[in-house]
């Protein structure tokens, strides 16, 4: 007898859709997407089954149910104090997993780390273009918007752009494409009207385009403003990060993804995986201090989407120490979090059984456990939205799904 404990999402972010792909080739669209890591490492804690949903967690009480009950209870398959980190990318064995004890199971109960690991690249169009570099940024300019020309080439959607200028020098050359630019046929150059003095220039990137990691105080309002232009650029982008380099899901500014960390390298030579950094996330809250605003509010309930209204897929927390909701805390900070809680129904299929949603647990289950993973979009492709399309700032963690076998 065997089943298929299906599980999706143990984060709160939203599905992302799947990114267009063709011949190892991945071609962005106007908004971020879903793609597979190389390696997706998290960490475990707790695996349990439940004959019906365990209490949720308060400010006051944790998360309970009763192991011992013969209605209500559950029975943990997997329990330890350091974790286990598992490699999601690959089907993965959880060492010293258990048989459930006989019973009939309707949902599967996970505690894993705050961290998410992600290792992975990206290879782009090579005739995406990424966006507009000034090179020289002209005097006697006058007005705050100056006109922008693609100069020949084939390209679709025909690529327009804004300069823009402050005090008479241009200081940003800003794509206005709504989706992303990829030409047949590369422009030959591109020119920005002249003004009374010096002559604005500028130049095309293509492939992807990486930034630094920023401040919390840093002022910059975009990437295209001098010396903060494109650190690296290339059609392979990858990730970068090392174990110091966090990137906290409630952060500053996080709707502007130029003020955020990226820990993201781009070039015309992808390095080996093992050159690679890993980008770690570590959940902190659900992006706004208003998880934060009662008593009943902090990060309870947190559905698959963000959203409390959803109710099929999971309920989702983010936990203290002693098991507790966190009643205060800050972007760009731990916020006392040390565990994510997920509660996820039941998807059953098994031979001899048509019944969905129930696991059923007999004398002569064999009792070996095996965890195998799905996930293809583990990885969120990020870019610059409707306002930057192009431009591809950031691979991380995106939702987790999966299956958890019983064998």
């Amino acid at each position: 007898m065997a089943a298929e404990i299906n599980f999706s999402a143990l984060t709160y972010a939203d599905w992302n859709s799947a990114c267009s792909t063709s011949a190892g080739i991945t071609t962005p669209g106007a908004t971020s997407c879903g793609m597979q890591p190389t390696e997706q490492l998290v960490k475990v804690y707790k695996v349990a089954v439940c004959k019906d949903k365990p209490s949720a967690p308060t400010t006051t009480v944790a998360a309970s149910f009763s192991a011992s009950s013969t209605t209500t209870g559950c029975s943990t398959i997997y329990e330890s104090v350091a974790g286990q980190e598992i490699n999601f990318s690959v089907a993965s064995k959880l060492s010293g997993a258990t048989r459930a004890g006989v019973g009939v199971y309707t949902y599967l109960y996970m505690e894993i780390d705050p961290q998410i690991k992600i290792k992975g690249s990206v290879k782009l169009p090579a005739n995406l273009i990424a966006g507009v570099r000034l090179t020289n940024a002209g005097t006697g300019y006058s007005g705050s918007l100056v006109g922008v020309t693609f100069n020949g080439g084939s390209c679709s959607p025909t690529p327009t752009a804004q300069a823009i200028e402050d005090g008479g020098v241009i200081k940003d050359v800003v794509m206005t494409n709504s989706t992303p630019v990829v030409c047949s046929t590369r422009p030959t150059s591109v020119t920005i009207a002249a003004g009374t003095g010096t002559q604005a220039t500028a130049a095309i990137v293509y492939g992807g385009a990486a930034t630094s990691p920023v401040a919390t105080s840093d002022t910059v309002t975009n990437i295209f403003d001098g010396a903060t232009s494109y650190l690296t650029t290339g059609q392979y982008c990858w990730t970068s990060g090392d174990s110091s380099d966090i990137i906290y899901d409630w952060r500053p500014n996080f709707s502007n993804p130029f003020l955020q960390p990226s820990y993201m390298q781009c070039g015309d030579t992808l390095p080996a995986t093992a050159a690679m950094g890993y980008n770690t996330v570590r959940f902190n809250g659900l992006n706004s201090g208003a998880n934060f605003s009662g008593v009943n509010a902090p990060i309870s309930n947190g559905k698959a989407d963000g959203s409390a209204a959803k109710t099929s897929a999971m309920d989702f927390f983010m936990v203290k120490a002693d098991g507790t909701l966190p009643t205060s805390g800050s972007a760009n900070n731990a916020n006392g979090i040390t565990k994510v809680i997920g509660v996820i129904k039941i998807g059953f299929s098994s031979t001899g059984s048509s019944q969905p949603g129930v696991l059923y647990v007999s004398d002569i289950f064999s009792g070996k456990q095996t965890l195998g993973f799905n996930n293809s979009r583990g990885a969120k492709l990020e870019n610059g939205g409707t306002s930057y399309p192009g431009l591809i700032y950031r691979l991380g963690p995106s939702s987790l799904d999966g299956t958890f076998y019983l064998k």
